[in-house]
């Protein structure tokens, strides 16, 4: 019962109801979570499914990238796919008027801030759906709907079950994955860890395409002058003419929403390098995990050398001379550039003991 309306069928019982429906509805405008929970059931049960829309997330709305953004932008050129609606969750940041700004003049491409109403309408609404991580943990796809997880890595690092003592937080994970019916898989060892590390082994509904990332074409055919306008545009003191020297480690710390921050140790990283190459000829700048960016952003540490979360970390790599990195699975991307790349691991062992490797 959407707060202030009742069927025609309830009406005989609504002085038996009365007490649940206040309840309800007090609990609809005490608890956020209540609320949107039931936003979304009305969403999924009044709007239409159109076969000719496509929505997408990457990182819960953090910005056109990943393998949702490399699909994205092929269909986006395809012909064949002229007629289709494309729907992007981007949340609010300083770099989204200019996300949007890029595709200005394309009248099939919409914006859209995530737990909204409207995202809940178009989480109903569109046929495809499209995520490299999970829909929240109260979407349930409707009949008629296309589910398709690209996920965002080949993992180095142990996931799912794999980690120790991670069982709840793996719950809406293999429930997203139970709902899908396309999982993409870059390799065959990342096929084998969604069976084994994430149970899902002889339960899987869906299909397990292994075809490799779309985003490595980002890589490899990068557009240099889009992704530098992108840098500079974005407040990055980044400078075209010198070769770009690229620190990009994960993020660590004990929950993956609150992670360990010190933006000193990259400036005193960074320091360092500067002692020793050529600053006429390169530039450092880093490259925080995303979740880590957020919290920067949010304490107000941003330095100009970080640059955003909002950056298509592929389109990055493409312009990207040498990549500094750790345990990020976005060393396995850059080997497809046959360009140097170094390990920076000072916590090895603590690392290994606390979170685990492959």
């Amino acid at each position: 019962v959407k707060m202030g309306k009742t069927s025609a069928k309830l009406e005989p019982y609504l002085t038996e109801l009365e007490p649940y429906l206040i309840e309800a509805e007090n609990q609809y405008k005490a608890s956020p979570y209540f609320a949107i929970r039931a936003d979304y059931y009305e969403a999924r049960q009044s709007c239409e499914i159109d076969d000719h829309m496509i929505l997408y997330e990457a990182f819960y709305g953090r910005g056109i990238t990943c393998n949702p953004g490399a699909l994205f932008r092929y269909l986006l050129s395809d012909a064949r796919f002229s007629d289709y609606t494309h729907v992007w969750v981007l949340e609010e940041s300083a770099d989204r008027d200019r996300i949007i700004a890029e595709f200005a003049d394309k009248a099939n491409v919409r914006f859209v801030e995530p737990f909204t109403n409207d995202y809940l309408k178009y989480l109903s609404t569109a046929k495809y759906l499209i995520n490299n991580s999970t829909w929240p943990n109260y979407f349930s796809k409707k009949e008629g709907q296309v589910v398709i997880n690209t996920w965002h890595g080949i993992p180095l690092k142990s996931l799912y079950y794999d980690i120790p003592g991670a069982n709840i937080n793996n719950a809406n994970v293999v429930r997203n994955f139970l709902l899908t019916d396309y999982l993409l898989s870059p390799v065959p060892f990342t096929t084998e860890n969604y069976k084994t590390a994430g149970k899902l082994d002889g339960i899987f509904p869906g299909k397990i395409i292994e075809t490799g990332y779309p985003r490595i074409d980002r890589t490899l055919n990068v557009d240099r002058a889009q992704i530098q306008k992108n840098l500079l545009d974005s407040g990055v003191n980044y400078d075209p003419n010198k070769k770009l020297i690229l620190w990009a480690p994960t993020w660590r710390g004990e929950k993956f929403g609150t992670p360990d921050v010190n933006p000193e140790e990259y400036l005193e990283f960074a320091e360092t390098l500067y002692k020793y190459i050529d600053k006429d000829r390169y530039q450092v700048l880093f490259k925080p995990h995303q979740i880590v960016y957020k919290t920067l952003r949010e304490k107000g540490l941003l330095q100009d050398t970080f640059v955003p979360a909002t950056i298509d970390t592929n389109a990055l790599l493409g312009i990207t001379d040498i990549l500094v990195s750790d345990y990020s699975s976005i060393f396995f991307d850059f080997l497809a550039t046959d360009r140097p790349l170094l390990f920076y691991i000072p916590d090895l062992d603590i690392y290994t003991e606390e979170r685990g490797l492959y």
